[in-house]
This record gives structure tokens, C-alpha cells and sequence, in this order.
């Protein structure tokens, strides 16, 4: 994770004491990061790597 992207959430975190939306916003990139982090939609489930019958 970049250095932009962790100082980006922590003013977003920063700014939910003024207003909780900015803290959905901040979990919504922690989310999105994590997820994109693991693999998320680019690694796909049953798909080449499978063993069915190749």
C-alpha cells in the first residue's frame, strides 16, 4: 500500500469526527483494498488453474 493511499484514509478518519460519513468513506477503501488486496475480482474461482477435466 502506497504512503498517498494510508495518509488519505487517516484524514478521512480524521475528518469523521466532524462528520461520520468521511468514516464510511475510509472503510470503504480499507475494504476496497483489502479486497483487491487478496486477489479479489482478478484471480476469478473455477477458472484455468482447475483440475476438471483438462
Amino acid at each position: 500500500m502506497s504512503a498517498l493511499f494510508l495518509i488519505l484514509i487517516l484524514a478521512l478518519v480524521g475528518l469523521g469526527f466532524l462528520n461520520p460519513l468521511w468514516w464510511v468513506a475510509a472503510a470503504v477503501l480499507i475494504f476496497g483494498a483489502v479486497h483487491y488486496g487478496r486477489g479479489g475480482y482478478g484471480r476469478g474461482g473455477r477458472g484455468g488453474d482447475s483440475d476438471y477435466g483438462v
